[in-house]
């Protein structure tokens, strides 16, 4: 339900609100706290990393698609550290890819996220 809300609220607005991030992103770290293990979180802070050094230097994603990813860094970091990359090129490929097709310069992003991600964790 968490992922369809931003799904739907992203694609309407172009934007991701905390109030709807935030809990999400807590309660993924607080599974990777109590199920995984060390790695897998500092593996999680991989996407939200790629995400900053874009930012810092593009300024092409928000800051919600980075706190997003904070959260499903560490979910999809369960696969491997791999699979977070290769996560995080298939958000970028499809959200690319609907830019051109829809012959849009903004796109929403966090939809694109939300479907790499689980991509990642059912075939990672």
């Amino acid at each position: 339900m968490w992922a369809g809300v931003l799904w739907w609220w992203d694609r309407r607005y172009l934007r991701l609100p905390n109030v709807v991030v935030y809990p999400g992103v807590v309660a993924l770290w607080g599974m990777g706290l109590v199920g995984g293990s060390l790695g897998q979180l500092v593996m999680g802070l991989v996407w939200p990393g790629l995400y900053l050094l874009v930012w810092a230097f593009y300024k092409g994603v928000g800051g919600g698609d980075i706190k997003l990813a904070c959260g499903l860094g560490v979910l999809v970091a369960q696969q491997g550290v791999g699979v977070v990359v290769w996560v995080v090129l298939l958000a970028q490929v499809t959200t690319v890819a609907e830019a051109v097709w829809c012959r849009r310069r903004r796109v929403a992003h966090g939809p694109h996220m939300l479907a790499a991600a689980v991509c990642g964790v059912i075939f990672g």
